[in-house]
């Protein structure tokens, strides 16, 4: 790889970290900025490779890591998927998370995982519908949970098998982050991959989501497996990987749609420079696969849309919100006048805290897109980093933005921004489908810092920096957990 010019890389790269550390200083975090956990976690992870003996394997171990070939590759994603489970679960175990329900939603979704566990889609309205109400759940037309199903949906053999509702999300978590261990390492390498991994489990946010009965893992693992199949796509125009895309995204918008639209722009963007060398016969084929591959996907989601709302195009989700949250709109300001059609005063005062609350700050005059998402910064923090110090690093990843495949993934950021933008409701694991650019820009880090270093000490310089980027992973959840632990342990 050619190397950028000695003098005006590095200068770029530390005015980028100074405007990054400015930046910190700016946004008003309610966090603090430096703590003691993430830098003694860096010293003592950079002061390994001192350690005679330890240091050298370490070294070594980095070396041969870079260098996996392709089959190493797909067994390390393996091997991360299941170590990432077991890490997340060796958390919770010891801080004694309680791995339960907890949100209106996961019940609402577990709900839904009955029903399409026996093929059912919604059920008749109940006789005595006006006292069986509850959260996310239409009583009338017919009985039906309000979301896409696509979630509930890979959840099933939580019901057929009668396993704890933890244990599928567990699941997905684990085959997301080898999928994205495995993305990161084609993209840079696999040492630089394994890093971002180790900042993504150490993030509270993360760990949260890692077993809740929601839809945004699965959309994530999702759009991943779309993104690992485009990647192979252009290498080898195969119209597996082509079934596969469709297959992935079609899933996707019966999932979160929003979401799943972002993902299928920056597959659709990255399979373009194929078609160049395609015949128009081979193009048409590929984009009937692709659609033949997403079809069933869009008529389960056609039939329940008929079979609740008597309408092909109107959501189970649109007509929720049309009778139980009439102020809350995508893009346009929501009818404040307008209450909830339910009676249960659950569902009222919730609907005056929660989203009404929302809708009245996204919609303030005095709003500005900067205030809003300063503000949602500090709501996604917890997803973000494990410890506002890693943040300023952002900006230095920027630098290693330097081929299409790469810029494909980061455009997840910029379209997570403005697809969310026009949404009133925010809340912290909404930045998850966007995360894969974020882990990117860590995982960079290191690559620039050995680009900005004198080629003799670049790869000492990525192994420090490697580490040290670790090291205050670790040490930040090491820091919390201090904080977490139940009394008794303390």
């Amino acid at each position: 790889m050619m190397r950028p010019p000695h003098i005006l890389f590095p200068i770029s790269l530390l005015l980028l970290f100074a405007a990054g550390v400015l930046l910190l200083n700016v946004a008003q975090f309610e966090a603090k900025l430096v703590t003691a956990g993430p830098i003694w976690g860096a010293v003592v992870a950079m002061g390994l490779l001192a350690i005679p003996g330890l240091g050298p394997t370490i070294w070594k171990g980095i070396r041969r890591l870079t260098s996996l070939s392709l089959r190493g590759r797909f067994w390390g994603a393996v091997i991360v998927g299941v170590g990432s489970v077991l890490v997340l679960a060796g958390i919770d175990l010891v801080l004694q998370r309680p791995w339960v329900m907890v949100w209106h939603d996961e019940y609402q979704f577990h709900l839904q995982s009955q029903l399409l566990a026996r093929f059912r889609l919604w059920m008749p309205p109940h006789e005595l519908a006006s006292f069986f109400d509850t959260f996310y759940v239409l009583m009338r037309p017919v009985y039906a949970p309000q979301s896409f199903p696509g979630a509930a949906l890979l959840f099933v053999p939580t019901v057929w098998l009668s396993l704890p509702t933890w244990a599928m999300p567990m699941l997905v978590t684990g085959i997301t982050c080898g999928l994205l261990w495995w993305v990161l390492s084609e993209l840079i390498d696999p040492a630089c991959a394994t890093m971002g991994l180790i900042i993504l489990l150490c993030a509270f946010g993360f760990q949260r989501v890692a077993t809740m009965y929601m839809a945004q893992m699965p959309l994530l693992m999702l759009g991943l497996i779309a993104v690992v199949a485009m990647l192979r796509w252009r290498q080898a125009t195969s119209l597996r990987w082509a079934a596969v895309i469709g297959g992935s995204l079609g899933w996707a918008a019966i999932t979160r749609p929003l979401d799943a639209v972002c993902y299928g722009a920056i597959v659709a963007i990255g399979m373009l420079p194929t078609f160049k060398s395609m015949r128009w016969a081979a193009i048409a084929r590929s984009a009937a696969i692709v659609v033949a591959a997403a079809a069933p996907f869009l008529l389960l989601q056609i039939i329940f849309n008929i079979g609740v709302t008597g309408s092909a195009t109107q959501t189970p989700f649109a007509l929720y919100n049309q009778q139980d949250q009439p102020a809350l709109a995508y893009g346009t300001s929501g009818d404040l006048t307008r209450r909830p059609a339910s009676t249960v005063p659950q569902k009222q005062r919730f609907y005056d805290a929660f989203t009404v609350r929302f809708v009245q700050y996204h919609n303030h005059p005095d709003q500005t897109p900067r205030i809003l998402w300063r503000n949602r910064t500090n709501v996604m923090l917890p997803m973000l980093t494990p410890t506002v110090m890693l943040l300023p690093l952002l900006a230095v990843g920027l630098l290693g933005l330097t081929t299409g495949r790469r810029w494909l993934v980061f455009a997840l950021l910029p379209l997570f921004v403005a697809a969310y933008h026009l949404y009133p409701i925010f809340l912290f694991h909404y930045i998850l489908f966007a995360m894969p650019a974020v882990i990117l820009l860590y995982a960079l880090v290191p690559h620039v810092v050995g680009l900005a270093i004198t080629e003799k000490r670049s790869k000492l310089a990525r192994a420090i920096v490697l580490l040290g980027m670790s090291g205050m992973a670790v040490g930040a959840q090491i820091d919390r957990a201090q904080y977490e632990m139940p009394d008794e342990r303390k």
